[in-house]
């Protein structure tokens, strides 16, 4: 019977390897809700070639180590780095803002606010000398936050320099407009004068404007709906007044200021509906297996050397022995296993330059084994750095590339995303100005590999329609192209791809991939925080890509909070293998990022706060064979200290923009994350955190066992430790007839079908037999597993490989086949 058995494996090796569907794929079809098939674009899809950048976009290049860095590092005063002044001084003006910070109009979508929140801000209203009008009031609503609204406020009429009266004061304000009367007649210029509030500024948002000239029976209504957004009033001579410069008390801002991600002046995102979602079909977290939390330390904050700005756009990286952070506009290494750091200097003195070097982005390359830093100049172009071996604190080769080339000329930069693959580095940013279009950009990696590195081919693809932010894949493996997905509306991704050679590279656009709607994330509450905390907006923060599937995360609205969404995709067929939320009842998740190991176990990271809790930052997770659409419980790896509140030009409490979670080189298994927390004295900071699905699960049983002449059914087992360093795990099997002779057996394919007296559960793909082996005499046998010696190449067992086991043995007793099986027993191993 041993033959037998033989002869049927080599039979299922020989019928299967050619037309083996891969495992999971099916399952992760049935996992699909529905209503979540993917849409392919009308068109087939069509390689497009991008343009060259030119030679003299490059900036000069240099070699250096960061030895030398540091020398030219200015000595820091105790203390740390000098808080900038985030308005250096300049008195406030009037705006219409942003998108983003567009809080309540009262008509139409635009209207106007006193950028930097001055408490005092005049507005001239006679259009020629001696003329008057008659002041009705207007709508007024908060700006920001309720910690950043004006008190009191109140108007005072003036004609000729003198003061003619004062309107009753409006004590409060509230988040939607309400009337202001302010009967001021004869008047020709007018002074709106608040009080401070808790944010140190005086917001407020004002629409309809209404007065009366004096020689006219029409009355004028200012109403702002024939400008844009971000349109600078004070200095424009808009509607014919003159709208001044803000006086008088006015926020002290002590920090810098990083503009708020940019976006294009009107409109709803390209396929965007007013959906806000809410009803969609994902699921939410709870079912799934947590990580538990390996190293963890601080990481940089408000104060380093060049971090004095806000927010800090935090992002990190881990590598085989550090770990490097960059945030605005500060880099730093530390020392994976104790968090010791080993370099602290502005990203100005790591790029030598005098300018901006913020919106940070940092990766490392487990292709070529080097670290990637990108930084945003905010004029033309990104500095780009890569390290010249896997030790950051080493050589590093760094240059300048200017964006604002072609189509783009006069544009710049914002919010530059960064990916890399096997062939090539990736970044794509919105180019603010022009047609207000994105544009993305490939580099060719192979110059920069060689012993006298270089910047190669750069290859721009340009006038992309703008969806918040493209984001590059970091990918994982070889042979897939580089896959960059981003939002398009609020119910679809859109997934593109660049194929190689990078000398000559194009751009396909794969699938619009329909996802349940979602909403922008409301601003989020923190303990002590008189203003809400930024959450940004839908954009995507990151993406990852591994074994045919792209992973990504963003902040939505669920119910009234915010929630983090996540999603795989299979790129294969355009559709969602798996759509999940994290949410709960009282806690905001926001700024998340999501990385995917070897395994398939995914981790997440964000921020988590609430009215009762201080900015905290929080993580997520869950086994590659946890129930789909599922995280853990989220739990906090760090807990905030304190309460936070800077404001900006708007009034909105900047935090974010972005976080990034990473997948340790060095296993493929293990995962990295960074995110800010609140710490004590008013400070950001980062809390940097190994994330770990241990060793402890030896397997999970399937497939059916029938009963043999023991007088019930065979068990399998799994004993000592799924570990690959370890090298104890032992195969077990019991209730088995005594004194007969057996084999262990395993594959890459799980299934079931008939086979003797009972089912095969393991021979559906790669069959792999270990020696013969007799039963005891109490019906029981074992087996170690030595994974330094396979039985051949295919068959070696390694971390996060899943593997199906089973044991043959005779039953001649039982008196049918003469031969049974116990049940399956399937087991993904770990470093």
């Amino acid at each position: 019977m041993l033959t037998a058995i033989s002869c049927f494996l080599a039979l299922t090796i020989q019928g299967t390897q050619t037309g083996s569907v891969p495992q999971g794929h099916a399952a992760a079809t049935e996992s699909i809700p529905p209503g979540q098939e993917g849409q392919a674009e009308p068109a087939a899809p069509v390689a497009r070639p991008g343009e060259q950048l030119p030679l003299d976009a490059f900036g000069p290049s240099v070699i250096e180590t960061m030895a030398q860095v540091l020398e030219r590092a200015p000595d820091l005063p105790a203390g740390g780095t000098p808080l900038v002044a985030g308005r250096r001084g300049s008195p406030g003006s009037w705006i219409v803002p942003s998108r983003d910070a567009t809080y309540a109009p009262h008509s139409g979508r635009h209207y106007a606010t006193n950028k930097w929140g001055d408490t005092v801000m005049g507005i001239g209203l006679g259009t020629a000398a001696g003329e008057t009008v008659d002041l009705a009031g207007f709508w007024v609503a908060g700006q920001g936050g309720a910690g950043a609204w004006a008190r009191d406020l109140f108007v005072v009429g003036f004609r000729n320099g003198a003061e003619i009266g004062r309107s009753l004061p409006l004590a409060e304000l509230t988040a939607q407009p309400q009337w202001y009367a302010a009967p001021l007649q004869g008047v020709d210029r007018i002074e709106l004068r608040a009080k401070a509030g808790p944010s140190g500024g005086a917001w407020y948002g004002l629409d309809d404007l209404t007065f009366q000239r004096g020689a006219e029976a029409q009355v004028t209504v200012i109403d702002f709906e024939d400008l844009h957004w971000r349109f600078t009033l004070s200095g424009s001579g808009h509607a014919g007044l003159t709208w001044e410069r803000g006086s008088g008390e006015h926020l002290r801002q002590e920090v810098g200021v990083v503009h708020k991600p940019a976006s294009p002046p009107g409109g709803l995102h390209e396929g965007e509906t007013d959906d806000t979602g809410g009803g969609g079909q994902e699921t939410f977290a709870g079912s799934a297996s947590p990580p538990v939390i390996g190293e963890n330390f601080e990481g940089p904050k408000l104060g380093d050397a060049g971090a004095g700005w806000l927010p800090p756009d935090t992002c990190g990286t881990i590598g085989p022995d550090h770990f490097l952070s960059v945030v605005n506009m500060n880099i730093s290494i530390y020392e994976r296993g104790s968090g010791n750091r080993v370099v602290n200097t502005s990203l100005q003195n790591f790029f030598n330059t005098g300018g901006n070097a913020g919106d940070p982005r940092a990766v490392f390359d487990e292709h070529s084994q080097r670290y990637i830093v990108i930084a945003c100049d905010f004029s033309s172009g990104v500095f780009f750095g890569i390290s010249l071996t896997d030790d950051p604190t080493g050589s590093w080769f760094k240059t300048f590339i200017a964006l604002d080339q072609g189509s783009d000329a006069g544009n710049w930069p914002d919010y530059p995303t960064l990916g890399v693959d096997e062939n090539g580095i990736y970044t794509a940013s919105y180019m603010v100005g022009g047609n207000y279009r994105m544009s993305l950009f490939a580099i060719d990696k192979a110059p920069l590999l060689t012993a006298t590195p270089s910047l190669g081919t750069v290859t721009a693809w340009r006038q992309l329609p703008w969806e918040g932010a493209i984001q590059p894949a970091v990918t994982h493996g070889t042979g897939s192209g580089e896959y960059l997905v981003s939002t398009n509306g609020n119910s679809r991704l859109r997934l593109r791809r660049v194929d190689g050679p990078l000398s000559a590279p194009t751009l396909t656009e794969v699938a619009l991939v329909t996802i349940p709607a979602w909403g922008a994330a409301p601003a989020a509450p923190a303990l002590g925080s008189t203003s809400p905390l930024d959450t940004l907006d839908g954009r995507l923060m990151n993406a990852e890509f591994r074994d045919g599937s792209l992973w990504a995360a963003h902040s939505v609205i669920r119910a009234t909070r915010a929630a983090v969404r996540w999603y795989e995709v299979d790129v294969a067929s355009g559709t969602t293998a798996q759509v999940g939320t994290v949410d709960d009842s009282v806690n905001y998740y926001y700024m998340p990022s999501i990385a995917v190991n070897a395994a398939g176990d995914a981790a997440l990271g964000f921020t988590a706060s609430n009215a009762n809790m201080y900015a905290a930052a929080w993580v997520s997770g869950r086994r590659a064979g946890d129930a789909a659409d599922q995280m853990a419980v989220p739990f906090s790896m760090k807990d905030g200290e304190g309460a936070y509140e800077y404001t900006d030009g708007t009034g909105t409490n900047r935090w974010g923009d972005y976080s990034l979670t990473s997948v340790d080189p060095r296993d493929d298994m293990g995962l990295w994350t960074v995110q800010e927390y609140a710490r004590s004295g008013n400070l950001w900071a980062n809390w940097i955190g190994e994330l770990l699905f241990p060793c402890g699960d030896l397997g999970t049983n399937y497939c059916q066992a029938t009963t043999n002449s023991s007088g019930t059914a065979a068990e399998i087992a799994g004993s000592g430790s799924i570990s690959i360093a370890a090298n104890d795990f032992h195969l077990l099997s019991w209730n088995l007839p005594p004194s007969q002779p057996g084999i262990f057996y395993y594959g890459d394919t799980p299934g079931q079908f008939p086979l003797g007296d009972g089912y095969a559960c393991a021979a559906s793909g790669l069959v792999v037999r270990l020696p013969p082996q007799t039963t005891s005499v109490w019906g029981d046998t074992n087996r170690l597993l030595d994974f330094t010696t396979p039985p051949f190449p295919a068959a070696q067992i390694t971390a996060g490989s899943t593997w199906y086991f089973q044991f043959w043995f005779r039953d001649p007793a039982a008196q049918g086949a003469g031969y049974n099986l116990t049940g399956g027993l399937s087991t993904t191993f770990c470093p």
